[in-house]
């Protein structure tokens, strides 16, 4: 109801949980005298206490398929994945990165440039509560989603019986610093950035020291958590194939 709608605004939607992010060639005097103006006014609020209960650790594969209006089959493959602040991430970001990180990942080479998939995708490790590592491609024309998902899988066992190249490794921490200073390369980036982690984590900081550890991964690091992380009992597969 509009009761109910109303109710949830004056609970969360208030300045005490709100995070404001000026970029730019500001001074803080100012900045802070137009954030008084506009959100002075406004009452705190004390929201109910979140109580989100753990799941439960999954103990056998998921697997389903979905019948779409689409003219290509897609696949999806995730595991569970911990926050955002876990000491696994660094090491996660690099495994990630050299699965999907550009034409000559792992995962593009085998789907990819053997003309099964058209592109493969895998979401960043940022978030504030234990989520989801997610694996994603998009066939080409004829081609089968299990088809992509046997490759996938005998990829990920390769990864975990033997440690990757100095080379691969190599590779994905240059791939992911690019990818941190671009992503601070402009206002609006900058401004997401540290709205995010300020959001996710309390501090911004977090994302700079993220980016810090990431170059003292090792190969040795990147092997653990994809043993850890990507077991069999712990993967849920959907595919989406025609109608």
């Amino acid at each position: 109801s509009a009761k109910d709608a109303e109710k949830f605004y004056r609970n969360f939607y208030a300045p005490n949980r709100a995070t404001v992010v000026v970029v730019g060639d500001v001074k803080a005097k100012d900045v802070l005298k137009l954030v008084g103006k506009y959100y002075g006014g406004l009452q705190a609020q004390n929201p109910p206490e979140k109580n989100i209960p753990k799941e439960p650790e999954q103990a056998n594969p998921r697997r389903k398929t979905l019948k779409l209006n689409t003219q290509v089959q897609k696949v999806m493959i995730a595991y569970p994945a911990p926050p955002v602040t876990h000491e696994d991430i660094p090491a996660l970001e690099v495994m990630r990165t050299v699965l999907t990180g550009g034409k000559s990942a792992r995962l593009p080479k085998a789907l990819v440039e053997t003309g099964i998939a058209t592109g493969i995708d895998a979401f960043d490790l940022d978030d504030k509560d234990p989520s989801i590592l997610i694996f994603m491609a998009n066939l080409q024309k004829g081609k089968k989603a299990t088809q992509a998902e046997e490759i996938f899988l005998r990829q990920i066992e390769l990864f975990k019986k033997n440690p990757i190249s100095q080379a691969e490794l190599d590779r994905a921490k240059n791939t992911l610093q690019a990818q941190f200073y671009d992503s601070l390369s402009a206002p609006t980036e900058r401004a997401n950035f540290i709205g995010h982690f300020e959001t996710v984590s309390d501090s911004f900081r977090t994302g700079v020291e993220l980016f810090g550890r990431i170059a003292g991964v090792t190969a040795t690091q990147v092997q653990s958590v994809a043993q850890k992380y990507l077991r069999a009992e712990s993967r849920s597969v959907v595919m989406g194939v025609q109608k």
